[in-house]
């Protein structure tokens, strides 16, 4: 039998429409939030914002909304059978205005190509887009996705942290706001 860590591991995508029982809730509170000017990927240094990928990130929920948090990690934990080990859960936005200047997105729909340091990652949009969303990649040097996902409001999307991947951004919108998890689970996720 094969577990869902086994297929997002090997580099399926997980797809489960109408995920969060809080959406509503959570959807509602994300206003009262506040926000840090950060980039993506954070893992990089850059000179400044317009260099990568500009948005605004929450701290983490644990941090500033601990129930909803759990809430979250909850539905999460539901999915699999192996313990999450190393959680982080936070609200991201970011503005047309502002990637339309970044170096992130000269001449290309994605953002940079990159990986996460977990073992898993997922965003569940709250805005519907064809286009804006988050594609994935076989290589970092690829120029063509294989697969994107449009966002669509309370369907969230799990995948290997490991896989390369990359936001796509609807300039229709001006703002475009996604609940991004990383997380990691015990064990030896080799499986036989």
């Amino acid at each position: 039998m094969i577990h869902l860590a086994e297929l997002i591991e090997r580099g399926s995508i997980i797809t489960i429409c109408e995920f969060l029982d809080v959406y509503d809730e959570l959807n509602a509170r994300k206003e009262d939030y506040d926000y840090l000017k950060v980039y993506q990927p954070d893992n990089v240094p850059y000179g400044n914002r317009q260099q990568a990928y500009p948005c605004y990130e929450t701290l983490t929920l644990a941090q500033i909304d601990p129930e909803m948090d759990a809430a979250i990690r909850n539905q999460v934990q539901a999915l699999f059978s192996q313990k999450i080990i190393e959680w982080r859960c936070r609200i991201r936005y970011s503005l047309s205005s502002e990637v339309k200047e970044c170096q992130a997105f000269k001449n290309t729909n994605y953002g940079f190509i990159h990986t996460v340091d977990y073992d898993f990652a997922g965003v569940l949009p709250f805005e519907q887009s064809l286009t804006g969303g988050t594609s994935f990649f076989s290589y970092h040097w690829d120029k063509v996705p294989d697969v994107t996902h449009g966002a669509w409001p309370n369907r969230m999307i799990v995948y290997n942290g490991k896989r390369w991947h990359a936001a796509c951004q609807d300039y229709s919108f001006e703002k475009r706001s996604v609940l991004a998890i990383f997380f990691s689970l015990e064990g030896d996720l080799k499986f036989a």
